[in-house]
């Protein structure tokens, strides 16, 4: 038996290959110039004699007519990724063509993990280096996870439809082969496509970037994801750093992002313009660099939680009123420095009238952990302790940004080292250790001591002195006594704290009337708070002021005949827009001091008020 070598015409291939596969006609070229002969189903492939002569062949589709049709091209020897015919030969995807799911199996409504799985494993494998086009398809997904390597394999979605149905702890993981280069990742960005899981209430994660090979990692750039629906949107863990996302939608999720720690992981992770919200929480970290830029994190229970290196830059945070003592909207859980620089954070104003129910705005529990509020625009800050942070942890505020009524705690955090009146704030020494004076009389004993006298005969005095009649907190407060004179006598205790430059200032205390003063109706007792201008000493020693701003004033009514039954606490901040005041929320430049003062005015001799827990802070 000898082989035919005799021309092959259209007619005779035709009659050859329409014996064996549905299909059989020969186009005359590409556009290009290339023969081509167009066959029937991939699948069927194995079946079918190509003649000698044709080296590139064009399918009608992968499983089904009309879904996945693709143009391979012969080539020597066999593999993982490559088809045979029954004449001998291989084939494998012409290095033109585009990888889409359909032309590795991908039938419509059918679970397409194992196609999109054959798909990326031809890019890694067969072609070393890709991008895999979803072409704007809905794809269920179940069973497993889709395993990627992000240095060979670029995805784009062109608007496709993702939907995880169980069966594995990820619908995507980002993970470099061990045989994978170790750079080259921004060559194949992942971009354009929905992730839908189960549900939150799952144990499923949307993409977790994890590499358990050394000196490679899981990073990629990913821009234009809407991810929803899972136990956690995006989890990073072993070698996943320096991941660029860009224009994330991220919701409905427990967690949106999280950062669980690993090997050679954590550094320098961006989001850009990404969307955060309506979930549990919104970020969760255990120890990564974590940095977003112009990002929004909305009306999800919790902002954050962890430690590590986090910073918001223009940010907007915008939650619902918090309705348990622990939901407390940033929480630094161990060392780690928590920065917000401009924005704004917000919490709603619906059921306002109920007030606050967290604790803090920010808990900071290890003292080396720190929280840094820089020009951030705040709305209802309002906390049931009345101070910003909670914890061992420090905060560093350097202004908060915005005109109007901020709802603004004065108090930053309740220690000390906040306090810049300092320890002697608390009263507890047994003597005093703030600046404080009083003005009044007609002799002065000292700065703490004033007297009236006719001639040599004094009549009346008023003083300060360190009291363990009565206190707030702990055991001891400033006591103000006056006896002699009544009401329309001039007596004004001043109490002196320097401040940063135009900083703006939260300053709050304790006062109570222990003692019933004698008479019936009511006195008034006024206070003010006040930016001030130290230009020197007096004679006595006394701070001579300069400029004065008035930031706030209170009055209370103090009624004659009974003690008060414990401490009542009043507060003035900078961020609150007192009608009384013409201060814009900043200190003047030329202000070195914020003062409280103290009047009595009205009362009646014999009068002994108590003041404790004294601190202004900076804001």
């Amino acid at each position: 038996m000898h082989e035919d070598r005799s021309p092959i015409d259209r007619r005779r291939l035709a009659t050859m290959l329409g014996a064996m596969v549905p299909v059989a006609t020969i186009a005359a070229a590409t556009p290009e110039g290339r023969p081509v002969t167009t066959l029937g189903l991939l699948r069927d492939l194995g079946s079918v004699h190509v003649p000698a002569e044709v080296t590139r062949i064009r399918t009608s589709g992968h499983s089904e007519p009309g879904t996945g049709g693709a143009e391979y091209v012969a080539v020597a020897g066999g593999g993982r990724h490559r088809q045979h015919s029954a004449d001998g030969r291989w084939w494998v995807l012409a290095p033109d063509q585009v990888v889409t799911p359909a032309r590795f199996g991908a039938l419509p409504g059918a679970n397409a993990l194992a196609a999109l799985q054959r798909a990326v494993n031809f890019i890694e494998e067969e072609r070393g280096r890709g991008v895999l086009d979803f072409e704007g398809g809905s794809y269920p997904l179940g069973g497993g996870s889709l395993v990627i390597d992000p240095v060979r394999t670029g995805l784009r979605g062109n608007g496709a439809r993702l939907t995880f149905q169980g069966g594995g702890t990820a619908a995507i993981t980002c993970r470099s082969r061990p045989d994978t280069p170790p750079y080259g990742h921004a060559a194949f960005p992942w971009e354009g496509f929905t992730l839908t899981g189960p549900g939150r209430g799952g144990n499923v994660d949307g993409i977790l970037f994890d590499t358990p090979t050394p000196l490679l990692s899981s990073r990629v750039l990913a821009s234009g994801l809407a991810i929803h629906g899972f136990r956690c949107g995006i989890r990073m863990a072993n070698r996943a750093y320096a991941l660029k996302l860009v224009g994330l939608d991220i919701y409905d999720c427990r967690t949106c992002v999280e950062f669980s720690g690993g090997d050679d992981a954590g550094e320098n992770i961006s989001f850009v313009s990404c969307l955060l919200f309506n979930s549990e929480l919104a970020v969760l970290n255990r120890g990564a660099e974590l940095y977003f830029f112009g990002c929004s994190l909305d009306y999800c229970s919790r902002l954050f939680v962890g430690h590590g290196t986090v910073s918001f830059v223009c940010c907007h945070f915008e939650i619902s009123r918090p309705t348990a003592a622990g939901q407390i909207p940033f929480e630094l859980t161990d060392a780690g420095d928590l920065t917000l620089d401009g924005g704004m954070l917000m919490i709603s104003g619906v059921d306002f009238d109920r007030g606050p129910a967290h604790e803090y705005m920010f808990l900071a529990r290890n003292r080396y952990s720190v929280v840094r509020l820089r020009n951030v625009s705040a709305w209802n800050w309002r906390t049931t302790s009345g101070a910003l942070l909670g914890g061992a942890g420090r905060l560093f505020c350097s202004g908060l940004a915005g005109g109007g009524n901020k709802q603004v705690p004065a108090v930053t955090k309740r220690d000390s080292v906040h306090n810049l009146f300092g320890s002697g704030g608390s009263f507890e020494t047994a003597s005093i250790a703030v600046n404080c004076w009083l003005t009044g009389g007609t002799r002065r004993l000292d700065r703490h001591g004033v007297a009236w006298a006719n001639g040599e005969q004094e009549y009346g005095r008023a003083s300060l002195s360190i009291s363990d009649r009565c206190a707030a907190s702990g055991k001891r407060s400033l006591r103000f006594a006056r006896t002699g004179v009544g009401g329309g006598t001039e007596s004004t205790l001043f109490l002196a704290a320097p401040i940063p430059p135009r900083c703006s200032v939260g300053l709050d205390f304790a006062w109570r009337v222990p003692v019933a003063i004698g008479g019936a109706g009511t006195a008034e007792l006024y206070f003010q708070a006040l930016f001030a201008r130290f230009i020197g000493s007096d004679a006595a020693g006394l701070p001579m002021l300069g400029e004065s701003l008035l930031i706030g004033e209170a009055s209370r009514a103090v009624r004659l005949g009974s003690a008060m039954p414990g401490f009542e606490r009043i507060a003035f901040t900078t961020t609150y827009s007192d009608p009384t005041s013409p201060c814009d929320g900043y200190a003047p430049d030329w202000a070195t001091h914020v003062l409280l003062t103290m009047n009595p005015v009205n009362m009646p001799p014999g009068i002994e008020i108590h003041i404790d827990d004294l601190a202004a802070y900076a804001l």
